[in-house]
C-alpha cells in the first residue's frame, strides 16, 4: 500500500510540475510581447506582468505535516478516505508498527490515523471514530417524506416570526406544531385556533382599502375570530385563483369548500390540514407585517454585525493587556520569592506594594474582559434571534443533510434528511460523537465539522433544553395519568386529550357521536304541543338522558321541532295578529323547516374538541341577548318566550341549534323605529336565509356577528382599543349602523362569563416558556406547562394560580421570573427621529403586586452603580435578547360598511 500510494503521489507531483513548468514559459513568453509591444511609458504595465508570471511560477508548498501524502489529494472523498484510513489500519498493524485498539474500546479519545502526520506512528491505535445513530421522527399521523419536509418547514418559519405575528406561543416545540396541524384533540384544536387566527390577522392587513373587504376584515379583527376563522379562511382560499394543495389528484380547494361548509375544521385529512397550513403562511411570509419586519431585521442586522466584529477585537485587544498584565504580576512574584533578590527591607516594601498594584491591574482587566466577552456573547445572542430561516449545515458520508432547525426550541437537537427519511440527533453526547466522527479531509465531511464547532457552544449551552422541562419532576406513573387527563388543573374538556382522535366512522357511529347528560338535556321531550306555556318551560328545561335508539340526526331535529312548536304555540296563545305575532310566525316556521330530516342530512356531529368553542359561543349570544335586553331592544312583553330561549340557549349541543336560537331572537327584536325598518329592508332576508343553513361554528357565529352588525353599528359590535377609541373622539359614540348604540359596551365570552361566575373551559396560550419541550397556558385559573409527545398526546402540569405581579410574567411564575434576562424598549430620540431603544437587564425581585424590578446590564447611574427600574404591563419588553421589537398587526379602524 505505501508503494502504490508513493508511486501515485509521484506521478500527481511530476504532473504538476511539467503544468507549472508549461505555465510559466507561456507567461515568460507573454511578457516578452509585452515588453516588444510597449513604449517607454508602459513600464508599470511591464512590472504588473513580470509580477503575475513569476507568480505562476512559484511551485505551491507541500503541506509538511504530511510528508510522503501529497496536499493536492485533500480535501477527498469521503468514502475514499474512509477506505484509506480501514486500509492504513491494517498496514500499521501488519508492519508491526503500531498494535490493534482494544476490544471493547477503552475510555480513550476516538480519532483518524489517515492521513498520517509527520511520520509519526501511534503504539496502539486508537478506536475509530463511529457516526452517532440517529433516532427516526415517528409522528401519530401518517405523513409522507415531503409532508414532514413541510411540517418541519412551518415550524422554523413560526419560531422565527412568531413574534412578529403576534402568535401565542410565539416559538413551540416542533411537536406542539404537529400535534396542532395533524391532531384532532381539544388541545390541539386549541392551539391550531391561536396560529390560523394570527396569520389571518398579518394577512388581512394588505386588504386594508381595498373596495369589498371591510366586513372580512372587521371579522378578522373581532375577538370571535377563534370561532369564525375555519370559514374567512375558506373564503381567502376561493379569493384566489390557484391553491397548491391537491391530495390524490383531487383538488384540495374544492375539497376545503365543501368539508368547511357542513363540518369543522378537523373534518379535513391532516395531509390537507398541512398544505393549507402552509399555503396560509406563504401567504402571511408575503405580508407588509412581515416584509417590514424583515426589512427592520436587515438594518439592525448590519449595525449588529458591525458591533460584534468591534467587539471581538477590542476583545483581543484587552486579551493581551490582560496577558501582559499577567506576565508582570509573575514577575514580581518571582523577585519576593526569590529572597537574594529582595534586597533590603525598603526594596522589599517596594516590591510588595509593586505586586498588591499588580494584582489590582490584573484583578481590573480580568473584570473588564469578563464585561467585554459578556457583550461579545449578548452579541452573538441577539444576532440568533435576528435570524429567519435555517440553513443546512452539511452532509456526511451518507449524503445525509444536517440541519439545526427552530430556533431556540431546536438547539438541543439536529435533524438530517437521507435516503431513509428524517431522523434526529438530540442532546450534547451525540453532537461530541458526531463531530469527533467525521473526518476533517472529507470533501462533505469537512465543512459539516468546521459549521458544528461554530454551533458547538450554542448546542451544548441549549443541550438539555431537549429533555423534560427542569421545572418539573413527575414520575412516569404521574406522567401516563397526565396524559389520560388527570392532570390537576387541565379543564374536564381537555381532560381526555391522550383519547381523542378525529372520527372516522359514520354519521352515527359512536366514535363521533358522544352526547352526556348535560347535551342530552337540550332535547325537549314530548313530540305534541305543550298544552300550557308552563309545560313548554318545564319540556325546555328537562334534563335526561337522550334514547340510545335515537340518532343523531332524530335527536337534533327533535330539539328543534319542540322549540318551533313551543314558539308556535306561545304565538298562537297571545291571540293577537300584529307585526310581532307574525314575525314569531315566520321564525316559528323557519326553525321547524330547519328540522326536516333531508335538510339535516347535511349536518355532521360536533366534534368532542370543538365542545369548548361550543361554550365560546354559547357566551357570546347570552352576551348579546343580555346587551339587548338592558337596552328593551328585545322580547318586550314576551317574558315567557324569552325563559324558553334562555334554556333552549344554556343547553345548546349543536352550531345549528345555536342558529336556531338566532333566528328567534332576531324575531322577538323590536318591531317598530328605524333600526327595525333599517334591519329588515337592508340585511333581515339574506341574513334569515344564511342563518337558516348554518351547520359550523364558524358559520353561526358569522351569522350572530351580522346581526350584531346589522342592528346595533359597527362600534357596538367592534369594541376598539381604548387608545383607538379616545383618537377617534366623539364620532366614536355616533352609530354609523341601521339602528343607534346605547346601553352597556360590547363585553368578550370569556369576560361575560366570569361576571356570571362561570369562567369558560378555554386554554389562554402564552407568548413565553421558560423550557423549550413545552408550551404554557392557562385555564381554569391556574397556569398549566403542557408538554407535547409525537404520538399525538399532551403530558399536563398545573403550576399554581399565577400570582399577581404587577405585570404579565408571558408565561413564567414568580419563582422562574428572578434572574431572568429580558428585552425592554424605551422610546427615545435617535439623529432627530423617535426610536424604540433596546436596553438588556435580569429581574432581581418579582414580588406580586409590584412588577418586576430590573437591573439593566450597560447602564449606569452617576455614582456607578447599576440602573434598576420596576417594569409593568405599560412598558414594552420580551423575555430574552434581542434587537427589534416586533410590530404586530394593528387592529384596524374601518368606516362601518353598509353592506
Amino acid at each position: 500500500l505505501e508503494q502504490e500510494w508513493y508511486a501515485e503521489e509521484q506521478e500527481s507531483k511530476l504532473i504538476k510540475s511539467r503544468r507549472r513548468l508549461s505555465g510559466g514559459i507561456a507567461d515568460a513568453e507573454g511578457s516578452k510581447r509585452m515588453r516588444l509591444e510597449t513604449d517607454a511609458n508602459g513600464g508599470m504595465h511591464d512590472c504588473v506582468a513580470d509580477g503575475e508570471a513569476q507568480h505562476a511560477c512559484t511551485p505551491e508548498r507541500p503541506d509538511a505535516a504530511s510528508p510522503g501524502t501529497s496536499a493536492q489529494q485533500f480535501p477527498m472523498e469521503d468514502t475514499e478516505l474512509l477506505r484509506r484510513e480501514d486500509a492504513h489500519r491494517r498496514m500499521l498493524v501488519a508492519s508491526g508498527r503500531s498494535k490493534p485498539a482494544a476490544q471493547p474500546p477503552a475510555a480513550t479519545a476516538c480519532s483518524f490515523v489517515y492521513p498520517p502526520r509527520r511520520g509519526l506512528y501511534p503504539a496502539v491505535l486508537p478506536p475509530m471514530p463511529t457516526l452517532p445513530a440517529t433516532t427516526p421522527i415517528v409522528l401519530g399521523a401518517a405523513l409522507s417524506d415531503d409532508e414532514l419536509t413541510r411540517l418541519l418547514a412551518l415550524w422554523d418559519f413560526c419560531n422565527a416570526l412568531g413574534a412578529a405575528m403576534a402568535m401565542a406561543p410565539a416559538a413551540m416545540p416542533f411537536a406542539a406544531l404537529t400535534n396542532a396541524i395533524c391532531g384532532s384533540g381539544p388541545i390541539d384544536y386549541s392551539l391550531a385556533c391561536q396560529l390560523h387566527c394570527a396569520l389571518l390577522r398579518a394577512v388581512a392587513v394588505d386588504f386594508e382599502g381595498l373596495e369589498g373587504w371591510d366586513p372580512y376584515l372587521h371579522i378578522i379583527f373581532d375577538p370571535l375570530l377563534e370561532l369564525s376563522w375555519p370559514e374567512q379562511l375558506m373564503k381567502l382560499v376561493q379569493h384566489y385563483e390557484q391553491f397548491e394543495g391537491d391530495v390524490d389528484g383531487v383538488e384540495g380547494q374544492a375539497v376545503i369548500v365543501e368539508t368547511l361548509s357542513t363540518r369543522e375544521w378537523t373534518a379535513l385529512s391532516p395531509q390537507l390540514r398541512s398544505r393549507l397550513f402552509a399555503w396560509l403562511a406563504d401567504r402571511a411570509a408575503q405580508c407588509d407585517t412581515v416584509r417590514l419586519h424583515l426589512d427592520r431585521l436587515a438594518e439592525h442586522g448590519g449595525d449588529l454585525r458591525s458591533e460584534h466584529r468591534g467587539l471581538v477585537a477590542e476583545e483581543e485587544a484587552l486579551s493581551g493587556d490582560v496577558a501582559e498584565a499577567q506576565s508582570r504580576l509573575r514577575e514580581v512574584e518571582a523577585k519576593l520569592a526569590a529572597p537574594q533578590r529582595a534586597g533590603s527591607g525598603v526594596a522589599l516594601a517596594r516590591l510588595e506594594a509593586e505586586l498588591a498594584e499588580a494584582r489590582t491591574r490584573v484583578r481590573a482587566k480580568e473584570a473588564e474582559l469578563e464585561i467585554l466577552r459578556r457583550r461579545r456573547q449578548d452579541s452573538e445572542e441577539v444576532s440568533d434571534s435576528l435570524a429567519v430561516r435555517s440553513d443546512p449545515l452539511g452532509r456526511d458520508r451518507y449524503h445525509r443533510q444536517y440541519y439545526q432547525l427552530g430556533g431556540r426550541h431546536g438547539a438541543g437537537e439536529l435533524f438530517l434528511h437521507g435516503e431513509d427519511g428524517w431522523s434526529r440527533l438530540r442532546g450534547k453526547a451525540a453532537v461530541e460523537q458526531l463531530s469527533s466522527g467525521l473526518h476533517a479531509d472529507g470533501r462533505r465531511e469537512g465543512p459539516l465539522r468546521r459549521t458544528l464547532a461554530q454551533k458547538r457552544t450554542r448546542v451544548e449551552r441549549d443541550g438539555a433544553a431537549a429533555g423534560e422541562p427542569p421545572m418539573l419532576s413527575a414520575t412516569a406513573a404521574e406522567a401516563e395519568r397526565a396524559v389520560r387527563g388527570g392532570a390537576k388543573g387541565l379543564p374536564e374538556a381537555y381532560a381526555a386529550q391522550g383519547a381523542t382522535t378525529m372520527p372516522t366512522g359514520g354519521r352515527g357511529s359512536a366514535a363521533s357521536v358522544r352526547l352526556g347528560a348535560r347535551r342530552a338535556g337540550t332535547a325537549l321531550e314530548g313530540s305534541g304541543a305543550p298544552a300550557t306555556m308552563a309545560e313548554a318551560v318545564e319540556a325546555v328545561e328537562a334534563v335526561g338522558a337522550a334514547s340510545s335508539s335515537q340518532t343523531f340526526h332524530e335527536q337534533l331535529g327533535e330539539r328543534l321541532r319542540q322549540l318551533a312548536a313551543a314558539t308556535a304555540d306561545y304565538n298562537t296563545r297571545r291571540l293577537i295578529d300584529d307585526a310581532s305575532a307574525q314575525a314569531l310566525h315566520a321564525a316559528a316556521a323557519a326553525v321547524d323547516g330547519m328540522s326536516d330530516a333531508k335538510k339535516l342530512e347535511a349536518a355532521w356531529p360536533l366534534p368532542d374538541c370543538s365542545s369548548p368553542q361550543l361554550e365560546v359561543l354559547r357566551y357570546a349570544l347570552l352576551e348579546f341577548e343580555e346587551r339587548l335586553q338592558q337596552t328593551q331592544q328585545v322580547w318586550g312583553e314576551h317574558a315567557p318566550l324569552q325563559r324558553t330561549w334562555l334554556s333552549f340557549t344554556r343547553r345548546l349541543s349543536h352550531p345549528h341549534e345555536a342558529a336556531a336560537a338566532l333566528l328567534l331572537l332576531e324575531a322577538n327584536m323590536t318591531s317598530t323605529g328605524a333600526r327595525a325598518r333599517g334591519w329588515l329592508k337592508e340585511f333581515a332576508s339574506q341574513w334569515r336565509s344564511d342563518t337558516a343553513q348554518a351547520l359550523t361554528l364558524a358559520s353561526a357565529c358569522s351569522a350572530l356577528l351580522a346581526l350584531d352588525t346589522g342592528w346595533c353599528g359597527r362600534e357596538a359590535s367592534f369594541e376598539r382599543p381604548a387608545a383607538e377609541a379616545k383618537k377617534a373622539g366623539s364620532s366614536a359614540k355616533k352609530s354609523n349602523g341601521v339602528g343607534g348604540g346605547g346601553g352597556r359596551r360590547r363585553m368578550e365570552a370569556d369576560e361575560f362569563a366570569r361576571s356570571k361566575g362561570e369562567p369558560l373551559p378555554s386554554l389562554y396560550w402564552a407568548a413565553d416558556s421558560p423550557s423549550t419541550a413545552s408550551v404554557r397556558a392557562r385555564a381554569g385559573g391556574e397556569l398549566l406547562d403542557l408538554c407535547p409527545s409525537e404520538d399525538g398526546g399532551w403530558a399536563a402540569w398545573s403550576l399554581g394560580a399565577p400570582a399577581s405581579a404587577g405585570a404579565d410574567l408571558k408565561g413564567h411564575t414568580l419563582h422562574e421570573a428572578k434572574g431572568k434576562r429580558l428585552t425592554v424598549w424605551y422610546e427615545e430620540e435617535v439623529h432627530g427621529e423617535p426610536r424604540d431603544v433596546p436596553y438588556l437587564g435580569s429581574v432581581v425581585a418579582a414580588t406580586s403586586g409590584k412588577g418586576l424590578t430590573v437591573r439593566f446590564d450597560y447602564t449606569r447611574l452617576a455614582d456607578g452603580a447599576p440602573e434598576l427600574l420596576v417594569i409593568g404591563n405599560d412598558d414594552d419588553w420580551r423575555w430574552g435578547l434581542h434587537r427589534v421589537k416586533p410590530s404586530a398587526p394593528t387592529r384596524l379602524l374601518l368606516p362601518p360598511t353598509t353592506q
